[in-house]
């Protein structure tokens, strides 16, 4: 078993990123918290931390968390490791009970269904069966929003319009979902890039998942406050779409954990399609969602400001995985928007 350094890492991808993109970019990294070999049968094997803050129980968002992501970005740019198969590791024991490993080893099923490359070891392949409590004997559930999503004011419009560059660096996320939920250029920028119908573009999809009912204690994964940050359904009704919207402050460095947040919301809702998961039936909850039980394809996008250079191109290497279309997005401070791939 060969194993590698971070450095090692980190040099292989600014080697491999200036062969394929022309340009050179000092600042790629990689994070120390996951570590890499080679095996014997020259399978990528990562594995991941395991304490209650990284890898594991982490935030699937960070670096040290998103082995989706790492595991593409591995596969694209390192020339050695194109045709690799890839597995993943980690130690100890976890309570099934727990939130975070709970969505953690959901990741990991989808994750070897989207891709045949991708594998895990037979100690952990057992542990998957064992652990987890998502299969099709229970009842899971997905709460929803029980008020419409109000729109900003048209005469609100005209301060984002109006945006120096130091003003628009300065907007939250949630500011910018409004804008792009909001007002009719923003909107119609989005659909005119990728299909949706402007007139469905939303914000702030629930994506709580629960076990028999939505109430304080039966959480399957954590974040029940969780949400799709946009959402749209297309001209013929039968393509739900996704966008999972990262706005860079100042001199913040992009995560690529954003493509592993996407792949989560993807498959939560082809569950959904699928009718694996449902919809709380609250009669509190007035968002009509019917649109989205009636679509069976999904289009997910990341919508970003600043892209990460190495989920700038098409890591994924296919636009449909098992009925998902993966892309990338860029918008500007005048909410222009552009396709990446």
């Amino acid at each position: 078993m060969k194993e590698f350094k971070k450095e090692d890492i980190g040099n292989l991808l600014k080697n491999g990123y200036r062969i394929k993109s022309n340009l050179q970019n000092d600042s790629i990294r990689f994070p120390r918290d996951i570590k890499v070999s080679l095996s014997d049968k020259n399978i990528v094997v990562l594995e991941l931390k395991t304490d209650e803050h990284s890898g594991i129980l982490g935030n699937m968002q960070n670096n040290d968390s998103a082995f989706e992501a790492w595991c593409l970005i591995l596969k694209y740019w390192i020339k050695d490791f194109n045709n690799s198969q890839f597995s993943l590791t980690w130690k100890g024991e976890y309570a099934a009970n727990d939130p975070h490993y709970q969505r953690f080893l959901y990741r990991v099923k989808k994750f070897q269904e989207l891709f045949s490359w991708f594998n895990l070891g037979e100690d952990q392949d057992k542990i998957l069966e064992k652990d987890m409590r998502i299969n099709p004997s229970k009842k899971i559930l997905l709460n929803r929003p029980r008020d419409l999503r109000p729109r900003l004011k048209v005469d609100e419009y005209k301060k984002y319009n109006q945006l120096s560059e130091e003003q628009f660096n300065k907007l939250t996320e949630h500011e910018i979902e409004r804008i792009f939920s909001s007002f009719e250029l923003p909107m119609k920028n989005l659909a005119e890039k990728t299909g949706a119908d402007e007139k469905t573009i939303s914000y702030q999809l629930p994506i709580g998942i629960f076990e028999d009912k939505v109430s304080s204690g039966n959480e399957l994964f954590p974040g029940k406050k969780g949400a799709i940050d946009l959402w749209a359904i297309g001209k013929d009704k039968q393509e739900l779409y996704i966008f999972e919207l990262k706005k860079i402050k100042g001199n913040a460095k992009p995560s690529v954990g954003a493509i592993s947040e996407l792949f989560f919301y993807a498959k939560v809702m082809a569950d959904v399609q699928q009718r694996k998961f449902i919809f709380d039936d609250n009669k509190n909850n007035v968002q009509d969602i019917s649109s989205i039980l009636l679509s069976n394809k999904i289009n997910a996008y990341l919508l970003v400001d600043k892209p990460h250079p190495l989920i700038a191109d098409n890591i994924i290497g296919s636009n449909n995985w098992g009925g998902i279309n993966f892309g990338c997005l860029k918008y500007d401070s005048k909410f222009n928007v552009d396709k990446i791939w």
